[in-house]
């Protein structure tokens, strides 16, 4: 069976199956930020990781442990006299994620948190640097820093210490004035969830009373997502999972794997989930500056900035990689929107930015890719389940060629003309 070894997999889903039982039976397998992000659609962001970090560390929080976080955070980035002082906590304080500070001493520290895996913008880490740290020291001279090293911090937080910040990152920005140094003149401290985060949550956790099992339980269950981030799985069920995606290295074993029906489906959805993650990626490493993009749930949206969502907007699903355009009935005028569309050979010239496009798409989607781009078939035609199955093994191993095809279609939509269109039919169609 195309040299696929069947015990292999029985074996692998035994023990797969047997752990996963006793890990639902002893309550093991529940996580509330896992509940929020698979069954409420609720992304774990970045943001949403700092909330939770600053909730810990400021003392008034409802967690009633005073600076006990406070202490022991600071204490682990090695910062002198974590005690003395009055620190505040700031989350999103000029696009920093997290930014501590006190007076006497004069102690900053900058945390850049890339939890999920996100590329540096331009100059970012120097920017950072310029407007939290040298506008309050006015120092440039990288001695300095050296030797207050322990109150002046830009601490990159990171999944695993593996990923490492960007060179342009810490550079100047072209604009800037010159008499500044080209680089931050100071060391960046890389710390990881996987190692620091957990450090820290550990030694809070024995400093606890017994009797506040509440908030016992939160660092846990959020020490799972730690681990989560790191592709360190939960459980051990989690882990074979996992091992086996990695052993489907050609379509052929991925096909007869096909053929046994367990856990397809959940291999599909972290397959998918795989594909936009690349998606968002590659897209925001060159965007186009006039639309927005959301990661909402189970799709990738572009909508034209200006305009709420609703409007003329683009979505890419994670379940089977459709690619469509369409509208809101209740914020455009359907009548409106198909004159225009009827207009000038525009309808034609947006399904042309399309590889197969659905010839009479229902409802109010303008043009509709069918999940197909090639990979299995060369038209329109809807796809049958274990086609899918097959497509579903190119957005988890051909993820970035399977990305940059669906970002072409985006391009094309998003180009000078399409946006022009766009905002024509977003501006004479709304209801109002």
């Amino acid at each position: 069976m195309n040299n696929l070894n069947i015990e292999c997999f029985v074996e692998w889903y035994d023990k797969y199956k047997k752990d996963l039982d006793e890990h639902k039976k002893d309550g093991h397998n529940f996580n509330v930020f896992k509940l929020l992000k698979d069954e409420c659609n609720l992304k774990i962001d970045e943001l949403m990781h700092s909330g939770l970090i600053r909730f810990l560390l400021e003392p008034n929080s409802l967690h009633g442990c005073n600076k006990l976080f406070l202490e022991e955070f600071l204490k682990i980035l090695k910062v002198d006299s974590p005690q003395t002082g009055e620190w505040k906590v700031y989350t999103e304080v000029g696009k920093i994620d997290i930014l501590l500070k006190r007076e006497d001493p004069l102690s900053i520290i900058v945390i850049e948190n890339k939890a999920n895996w996100a590329v540096d913008q331009k100059n970012q880490l120097y920017r950072y640097w310029y407007n939290a740290i040298y506008r309050e020291t006015k120092e440039v001279d990288k001695n300095f820093y050296e030797k207050k090293c322990n109150n002046f911090k830009i601490c990159y937080l990171v999944p695993i210490k593996s990923k490492n910040y960007s060179e342009q990152s810490i550079s100047r920005p072209e604009e800037d004035k010159k008499t500044l140094s080209d680089k931050i003149p100071m060391n960046i401290d890389i710390i990881s969830f996987d190692k620091e985060i957990l450090e820290w949550l550990d030694s809070c956790i024995k400093k606890l009373p017994e009797e506040n099992y509440r908030l016992r339980d939160y660092i846990e269950q959020y020490k799972m997502l730690c681990k989560s981030l790191s592709k360190g799985e939960v459980t051990m069920g989690e882990q074979l999972l996992e091992k086996a995606m990695n052993l489907f290295d050609s379509i052929e074993k991925w096909n007869s794997f096909c053929e046994l029906p367990k856990q397809v489906d959940t291999i599909n959805r972290e397959w998918w989930k795989r594909l936009l993650k690349e998606i968002e990626t590659i897209y925001n490493q060159n965007k186009n500056d006039e639309w927005e993009i959301s990661f909402k749930g189970n799709r990738i949206e572009w909508f034209l900035k200006v305009y709420e969502q609703g409007f003329i907007t683009i979505i890419c699903y994670d379940y089977d990689g459709s690619l469509n355009i369409n509208y809101d009935e209740n914020i455009l005028d359907i009548k409106c929107v198909k004159n225009i569309l009827n207009q000038e050979d525009n309808l034609n010239k947006i399904k042309k930015c399309f590889y197969y496009p659905v010839d009479n798409p229902t409802g109010t989607n303008i043009a509709l890719e069918n999940h197909n781009y090639g990979f299995i078939s060369k038209n329109n035609e809807k796809l049958n389940s274990s086609q899918l199955n097959q497509l579903a093994w190119y957005a988890g191993n051909k993820t970035e060629d399977f990305a940059n095809k669906i970002l072409n279609v985006v391009k094309r939509l998003q180009s000078p003309e399409m946006t022009e269109l766009f905002r024509e039919i977003n501006d004479k169609c709304f209801i109002g």
